[in-house]
């Protein structure tokens, strides 16, 4: 299947910090997800929305950080990586005597992907081809820097 990203995309300086960004996210929600919330900001931060937020923001990072994954089908992987991301925090907290297993937690994890996704979807729907990554306003393919 033909698609418009470009071949040498994955070295481009803009992935890279992308990747930065997004496994330094997951990092930090695996850290935030584990300590003890007696203390913290979180718990100032409402629970279920954040858990939207946090995880829709995780999946769109993930967008920008490996690029191929922006088409049919591996957009649905990657919205079920980040998902299954999700559910394995929630049996971390299971094991932890300070936090707690929660299936709500879990669906507004898959919550916020699925809007994510759709945002993402709707974006690109409304937006001239120029904006796809590696064309120009006509949707033509632009010549890849050296």
């Amino acid at each position: 299947m033909e698609h418009s990203i470009a071949g040498d995309e994955e070295n481009r300086f803009s992935v890279r910090i992308s990747r930065l960004l997004f496994w330094g996210s997951v990092m930090g929600i695996l850290v935030l997800a584990t300590l003890p919330p007696q203390g913290t900001a979180l718990e100032q931060c409402p629970d279920k929305p954040a858990h939207a937020v946090a995880f829709g923001m995780l999946f769109l990072l993930g967008l920008g950080a490996y690029p191929r994954l922006r088409v049919y089908p591996g957009i649905i992987a990657g919205a079920m990586g980040i998902f299954l991301y999700g559910g394995g925090i929630e049996l971390i907290q299971a094991g932890l005597p300070w936090r707690s297993c929660s299936l709500a937690d879990f669906i507004w994890d898959g919550v916020g992907v699925v809007m994510a996704y759709f945002g993402y979807l709707l974006f690109h729907r409304f937006l001239p081809s120029g904006w796809a990554i590696g064309k120009n306003s006509k949707g033509e393919q632009l010549p890849q820097k050296k």
